[in-house]
């Protein structure tokens, strides 16, 4: 067994594995794992360990965000382990992003009457909160019942809920939040080496500061918000005291040139003018904080604005009354690019740079600022939900995205949404509302999945936010995220200074790459079921794989290729694939022999265990196929031999009457009955069949 490693799991935790093949138990019982390891159990061990409905409590609540205004809160609760999830709200809301419900009021009783009842019920199924994969499948089920864009339920219910369950299960597992979700969905983390650079709107303008009666260009600059962006920042640390000492400074500048009862802080703590309706003219006061902070723009601190310039779009006429003007598209982009080119590499991007619906204009936008390095964030353009982005990737229309949970409805459609938006080359800022609250799961999600930058107000200094300061009494809703973010640090670095102790030198890093029929992820709810099982078989043998070596093996495979899909049925990894994708593989590993190795195998073994064809037809095949080309082992097969097997193979399969499905979901329907067969727990993998997403 070419490529194969011995193990001896502690026998009383046998029942891990399922060994179906006899050839991967050797005489003295121990398990032979490598690229044909026998996963079933990881697809029907759903309630190993049950949790009774009876023991959670669901508690919703009235909750107020930084606004004064109603909002929801719940709590969750389950053997003295408690959980909570609140939901914010904001004042500029794009038009396509997740329905709320009628009031509060409605969405409370919402989760009383519809939400509570389902989960509980679920819980009596065999769900467990302990396990990933079942925290899925409850969300998604939440998700069906909330409706298309949550319109039957409304976002306001569904997203304190979601929040608390993804806490609870973190919490569950003794973990973080932002642990929990880069142990179990590695596939939404960047390659980020930097710190998450905090986009802090020190000064507020728009929707977020205009007052009854006052008017943007006049009375309160046209662009919402205008952050500072600690880029030359080494720590989340570093950057939070970087930014108190801007905003110090801005304040200084503001007290010579206006008078003091002007000056106020706006919905996201960010200091407004009233009088003072020239962006340029704030622009300007904030590099000048920048500067006399002892900072260089454009190396040490950079700006982002937001210029929601949906807020100041007039849909009759089609153009942008900006600064006093009414300007055309074009107009607003030749505006950018004058800011661009006068503040060159001093800017580091423009969110919301033309209206939500302006798709033409944001392309030509987005070629525009490519010239200067400037990158274009779209927020109400795509509101975090899934359909706007792939129109977004489609059209160019931007660089990045702006991420924001009440947008999308729940956890889980955000972090599909961040992963779409990494696999497009998509830069990923993650978001506050202007009605914020103290919650600070948005802080965690940014870090774990190492997002650029995490959008969330004004850092609200002690100086003007402290015990006796001028503003006392506002919640410290935009801080404690920011300071969540110098917290997670902390215990990031003390969990790899305890894994650096543990690492020898010999350590190497591998991860399992699950492709689905045309290079898409495979089901995240079986993915996540086989990935907790295996860290069973870590935790039986006290050792991880990727260690050492030797257990590299077990994810680098006969040829040690770098992406992986070891061998199906027994272990149902290789659904997904097909005549396209084998093509990927080989491109993606650069190894087109192991490619169509991998899929001759899946071939065979999908032909014996699904159709149940005699292993020895497609023995024979291999046999001639050896003898033809004058070799003893499969591994001296060339490229061409292997894909002549494959043909050869798909007309064994054709002669018995049936075909080889190329379709990813029929593969993957017939490869789960087979396997349920003769196993006692079919309903639950009938479960699985009926919750699995159409393609």
């Amino acid at each position: 067994m070419s490529g194969g490693m011995v193990i001896s799991p502690d026998p009383e935790k046998m029942d891990i594995l399922k060994i179906s093949n006899p050839a991967m138990v050797d005489d003295k019982g121990k398990v032979l794992l490598n690229n044909q390891l026998n996963i079933q159990e990881s697809i029907t061990e759903l309630t190993e360990q049950k949790t009774a409905a009876s023991a959670l409590t669901i508690e919703p609540e009235t909750a107020y965000d930084s606004r004064g205004k109603k909002t929801v809160a719940v709590t969750l609760e389950i053997n003295g382990v408690k959980a909570r999830g609140d939901v914010p709200a904001g004042a500029s809301k794009g038009e396509h992003e997740a329905k709320t419900a009628e009031n509060t009021d409605v969405a409370i009783k919402n989760i009383k009457d519809i939400i509570t009842p389902l989960i509980l019920e679920e819980i009596k199924k065999g769900r467990d909160l302990k396990k990933h994969a079942d925290l899925l499948a409850i969300e998604e089920e939440i998700i069906k019942k909330a409706g298309k864009n949550y319109a039957l339920l409304g976002a306001d219910a569904v997203v304190p809920v979601s929040r608390a369950l993804w806490v609870l299960a973190a919490k569950l597992r003794n973990m973080e939040l932002w642990q929990y979700i880069r142990e179990f969905e590695p596939e939404v983390v960047f390659d980020n080496a930097n710190i998450v650079f905090p986009y802090m709107n020190i000064y507020n303008g728009g929707w977020h500061a205009t007052k009854a009666g006052e008017k943007l260009g006049k009375d309160r600059i046209d662009f919402q918000e205008i952050m500072i962006v600690p880029v030359g920042a080494k720590s989340q640390k570093e950057a939070l005291e970087m930014g108190d000492k801007i905003d110090w400074n801005l304040k200084q500048i503001l007290l010579k040139e206006f008078a003091p009862d002007t000056i106020t802080r706006a919905d996201e703590a960010g200091f407004s003018v009233k009088g003072l309706g020239s962006s340029d003219k704030a622009i300007e006061n904030v590099f000048k904080a920048i500067e006399r902070a002892g900072y260089t723009a454009g190396v040490d601190v950079k700006l982002a604005l937001d210029t929601a310039a949906t807020s100041f779009y007039d849909k009759e006429s089609g153009k942008y009354e900006f600064q006093g003007e009414m300007l055309s598209s074009d107009e607003m982009i030749n505006y950018y690019v004058g800011l661009a080119r006068k503040y060159a590499g001093k800017i580091v991007s423009i969110e919301d740079g033309l209206a939500e619906n302006d798709w033409a204009g944001w392309t030509k936008l987005t070629q525009a600022m490519e010239e200067f390095g400037v990158t274009t964030i779209g927020d109400d353009i795509f509101v975090t939900q899934l359909e706007r982005l792939e129109k977004g990737i489609e059209q160019k229309a931007a660089k990045a995205i702006l991420i924001k949970v009440n947008q999308n409805g729940s956890m889980s459609g955000t972090l599909e949404v961040i992963k779409r938006a990494k696999k497009a080359g998509f830069v990923c800022i993650v978001s506050h509302r202007s009605g914020e609250t103290l919650d600070t799961s948005i802080a965690d999600l940014a870090y774990a999945v190492k997002a650029f930058g995490l959008k969330t107000g004004d850092p609200q200094p002690a100086y003007d936010f402290g015990p006796t300061a001028e503003y006392a009494g506002r919640a410290l809703v935009r801080r404690v995220k920011y300071e969540r973010m110098v917290e997670n640090e902390k215990t990031a670095a003390a969990a790899s200074a305890m894994t650096q102790e543990k690492t020898t030198s010999s350590a190497v890093e591998n991860k399992l790459v699950y492709f689905f029929g045309n290079n898409k992820q495979w089901p995240r709810e079986l993915q996540a079921l086989v990935d907790e099982n295996l860290k069973k078989i870590e935790e039986s043998l006290k050792r991880r794989f990727g260690d050492n070596e030797e257990m590299s093996l077990f994810v680098s495979v006969r040829s040690g290729a770098k992406f992986s899909m070891p061998g199906m049925m027994d272990t149902v990894l290789n659904v997904g694939s097909n005549d396209e994708t084998v093509e990927i593989l080989a491109k993606k590993t650069n190894n087109p022999r192991f490619a169509w190795d991998s899929y001759r195998r899946f071939i065979q073994m999908f032909g014996s265990t699904v159709f149940g064809i005699n292993k020895k037809e497609f023995g024979e095949v291999l046999d001639k196929k050896k003898a033809q080309y004058k070799v003893k082992e499969d591994k001296d097969l060339t490229v061409e031999a292997l894909k002549e097997v494959v043909a050869e193979y798909k007309e064994v399969i054709k002669k018995s009457g049936r075909e080889m499905p190329q379709d990813v979901r029929e593969q993957l329907v017939l490869a789960i009955s087979a396997v349920s067969r003769g196993i006692t727990s079919a309903p639950s993998l009938t479960a699985i069949v009926k919750r699995l997403p159409m393609i």
